[in-house]
């Protein structure tokens, strides 16, 4: 091999051979990599080329090579990015230099993300600045000049590396305004090789008179259309410079995670959107991949997007089409991006994904679903198994989610069950090795990774958790298979990991934390559907660990932090769903539950700890902390008194008299309960069940006795609300979306009122709660249809059908109803009466008739 002489000997390279190269790395002696590593603009060009050619022919050292040296092949890399200083002087170099540093730095980083290296970006500010001065010199077009062309292009491709190694977040704005003008230069310059002629205009603007024909458009920027119906030919691009541009800036503009104005302008742009859909059909992937990502982009960063079903229906047989190809961007994951998709479908229109059906109705699923059932025969061979397996794990997760055909035809594969129950126990040996170790690993300095099957045990637990969802198969496969205690076990394990493995760092933690939402989520599904698995869970501690996560200052922000150094490891990690399902977990074991059930499970877990979330910021958790709260107080006295004490608003005062303490005072929990009911939004899927919940905790309460009806009747907000939900039609429905459910809450609430508590009959027979709680662990559940009434309250009263004899009613009855007259209720009642949902009708129909026999002085008993 030929020696670098300190003199930097400008004649001499390095050989292009393996063994050569991999002698440099080795040798102890390393003054030949030194004088390499230390380039300067001060030194002749030929010399800063001539090392940086051979640094290149270093770093590109074959994958298994690499290997057999990889602690000194390591600290090669690092030095490359850490020491080479050259871009401290771009302004100054040479542009063939700053091509070939650029060059190096992007292999440099991509080989350093695969060797597990973390880093640094030292070199952004300065080559973030000096790219913007650069293009803006050339106007924001890719120079003519081959050399520019080329660096402005590595430098987009080091914006990508640095994008993906911080998610987005870290490239400013002034950068992706850059991006966006690139976008828009080149759209304006080869928007005229689009072909229009097949283009078809809809929604001509409402300025134009009805009648005036519809044409095609050829200038898009006339704005007197909204939208194009099909994507247009591919533009014409001759310019390879200007191909790698577009994919780049498209790529890095679709990055961020919360859309900006900047971003929605580019968007809501016709001409570029047009642009851009054109690129949909080019037969080049990267632009095609590009032209996805920026189209898919708005659905996994917006709240709103997932309204825009047409844009979808373009898109996917775009997206599916790129599964074809061999060769993809490493920066676009055709099945990620799908099953990404499906999720934010999943929670927006649960039981009629746009997606899913999409892929049923061109078969796409079964012929996953046999790709899938391949790889699970087959034994893992590689980190690549388990990435595809983890994925096929998701996307059936999903697709099943609320589909029981999948569900079924899944679990009539008896390797995938056994495969499952092998993951987990292998995780659960994992973790209690980990905690067994726990003084050993605690003194390590270093943040520790996930556990390498944990993306992959999450994913089987999404899996589950669909399964579970299935009364069929909670009857069949998972309960022959005995799943129960394997997951009680990962929820116990896992929470010790969060109270005593905090040392472990962000990510570990991340994921056992997403580990533990989802076990306590199929448990939440286990437990409704068998009361002997109720039983066990009970046995196991399930009410006891539940309490002690209600009451842990991670999970309750109400509790005060003793180990701060703890608080401060969990400041950025989501733990909602924990929250979530362990509410959940208590609102399925207190459904249809005895009184006795309720004052245990209270006595340990109090009412004062529930009630710590009813302000939650996370919706979900409010929903199921009413929802408990709901069935606690169904059809139990005690449990509404002590419920009206904790809202309960004392001063105390001294008898005149005999000079004794006097508690003076009322409680203020229809108040709050006003208040969250006009707060509300009903369009929110879980503000519309926390809303109905809060109603049916109404309902339970004017169930009691005649001075809880009497109290009810006098809450003027929460009758205005009830109002304003019977009152809307399809016509009228912005408030509350004409919702059959609220409707139904309100007209047991009237129901409630009017009944009669002083009656001698037996009340127990009218108890009507008897509907099966959902059967899910998340708030987008697929819901239960055919019960008449749902669960956790207390519905009293006559209905059709029963042997009747006439009788009085009481007077307070009777004044109750002509008060629920005069507030019109008796309109809204008849109006019910007609309503589309069956329920509702039958329920107003009842009621209807018993307000008539009130208001005439007579009703039927039992």
């Amino acid at each position: 091999m030929v020696a670098i002489s300190k003199d930097y000997v400008t004649s001499n390279v390095l050989v292009d051979d393996d063994y050569d190269r991999v002698t440099l790395l080795v040798d102890q002696n390393k003054t030949q990599l030194n004088s390499i590593l230390s380039i300067s603009h001060q030194e002749e060009l030929l010399t800063q080329h001539m090392k940086l050619d051979n640094l290149y022919l270093l770093i590109k050292l074959d994958r298994n090579i690499r290997c057999q040296i990889k602690p000194q092949f390591i600290a090669f890399v690092s030095r490359v990015l850490t020491e080479i200083k050259l871009y401290e002087t771009l302004e100054i170099n040479n542009v063939i230099t700053n091509v070939k540093y650029f060059e190096l730095l992007n292999k440099g980083i991509m080989i350093s993300d695969s060797l597990g290296l973390v880093y640094t970006n030292l070199q952004f500010d300065l080559t973030y600045r000096f790219f913007l001065e650069m293009l803006e010199n050339y106007d924001y077009m890719i120079p003519p000049d081959g050399n520019y062309a080329t660096l402005i292009i590595e430098i987009l491709k080091y914006f990508m590396f640095i994008k993906d190694q911080n998610n987005g977040e870290f490239l400013p704005i002034p950068l992706i305004q850059s991006m966006i003008k690139i976008i828009r230069r080149l759209s304006y310059k080869l928007n005229c090789t689009i072909n229009y002629k097949y283009v078809t205009v809809s929604n001509i603007s409402s300025h134009e008179h009805k009648d005036t024909k519809t044409e095609i458009s050829y200038n898009i920027s006339d704005n007197n259309m909204k939208d194009v119906i099909t994507v247009p030919t591919p533009c014409i691009i001759e310019n390879v410079y200007e191909i790698d541009a577009i994919q780049y800036s498209l790529a890095i503009i679709s990055s961020k995670k919360k859309i900006s104005d900047i971003l929605n302008s580019l968007l809501e742009d016709t001409d570029i959107k047009i642009f851009i859909q054109s690129l949909l059909k080019h037969s080049n992937i990267n632009l095609k991949c590009a032209a996805l990502k920026f189209f898919l982009y708005p659905y996994f960063n917006s709240t709103t997007s997932w309204r825009d079903t047409k844009t979808l229906r373009q898109i996917l047989p775009f997206l599916l089409s790129t599964f074809d190809f061999k060769s993809i961007p490493w920066w676009f994951d055709p099945f990620n991006n799908l099953i990404k998709l499906i999720e934010v479908y999943n929670k927006k229109m649960p039981g009629g994904n746009p997606v899913v059906t999409f892929l049923r109705k061109s078969n796409l699923v079964h012929g996953f679903m046999e790709l899938f059932f391949i790889e699970l025969g087959e034994p893992p061979s590689s980190n690549g198994h388990q990435r595809r397996m983890t994925q096929y794990i998701r996307f059936f997760a999903y697709c099943s989610a609320f589909d029981e055909n999948y569900r079924l035809e899944l679990l009539k594969n008896n390797i995938l069950i056994k495969q499952l129950k092998h993951d987990i126990k292998e995780h659960v040996t994992l973790l209690q090795d980990f905690l067994n170790n726990i003084d050993m690993l605690a003194s390590m300095t270093h943040k520790f990774p996930a556990l390498y099957n944990s993306a992959k045990v999450v994913a089987w637990l999404d899996l589950l958790k669909s399964f579970s969802r299935s009364a069929a198969a909670l009857r069949t496969t998972l309960k022959k298979n005995n799943l129960t205690k394997d997951i009680m076990t990962l929820l116990d394990l896992t929470y010790q990991i969060s109270k005593t493995c905090y040392f472990a760092g962000a990510i570990f933690l991340q994921s056992e934390i997403k580990v533990m939402g989802l076990s306590l989520g199929i448990l939440c599904n286990f437990i409704v559907e068998f009361s002997n698995i109720q039983y066990f869970l009970k046995d196991e501690g399930i009410v006891d660990i539940c309490g002690e996560i209600l009451t842990d200052p991670l999970f309750n922000p109400k509790e005060n932090w003793v180990n701060l150094t703890r608080k401060m490891s969990f400041e950025k990690i989501s733990v909602e769903e924990v929250k979530t399902n362990t509410l959940w977990v208590i609102r399925h074991l207190m459904y249809n539950s005895q009184n006795r059930e309720k004052l245990a499970l209270l006595d340990k877990i109090s009412i004062d700890t529930i009630l710590d979330f009813v302000n939650d910021p996370y919706w979900p958790v409010q929903q199921q902390c009413f929802q408990v709260i709901k069935n606690l107080t169904c059809n139990s006295r005690k449990v509404i008194n002590c419920l009206l004490e904790r809202f309960k608003n004392v001063r105390y005062m001294v008898d005149p008299v005999d000079g004794s303490r006097v508690a003076i005072g009322s409680t203020y929990l229809f108040e709050f309960l006003a208040r969250k009911l006009t707060l509300l939004d009903a369009h929110d899927l879980a503000q519309r069940k926390t809303l109905e919940a809060i109603l049916y905790i109404i309902v339970n309460i004017a169930a009691v006795n005649e001075n809880k009806k009497e109290l009810v009747l006098e809450q003027t907000d929460i009758l205005r609300v009830m109002h304003r939900i019977l009152s809307e039609n399809h016509e009228n429905s912005e408030k509350y979306g004409n919702n059959s459910e609220l409707k139904l809450a309100c007209l047991w609430i009237l129901h409630n009122i009017l009944w009669d508590s002083n009656r001698s009959d037996d009340t127990s027979n009218s108890n009507l709660s008897s509907s099966q709680d959902d059967i899910d662990s998340t708030p987008e559940s697929m819901h239960t249809s055919g019960h008449v009434i749902r669960d956790g309250f207390v519905g009293l009263g006559t209905e059709e059908g029963r042997n009747v004899a006439p009788t009085h009613p009481s007077v307070k009855a009777v004044a109750r109803c002509k008060r629920l007259q005069e507030l019109g209720f008796c309109e809204l009642v008849k109006i019910a009466a007609t309503d589309s949902n069956i329920n509702v009708r039958q329920k107003a129909t009842n009621l209807d008739d018993n307000m008539f026999k009130l208001l005439d002085g007579v009703i039927y008993l039992d």
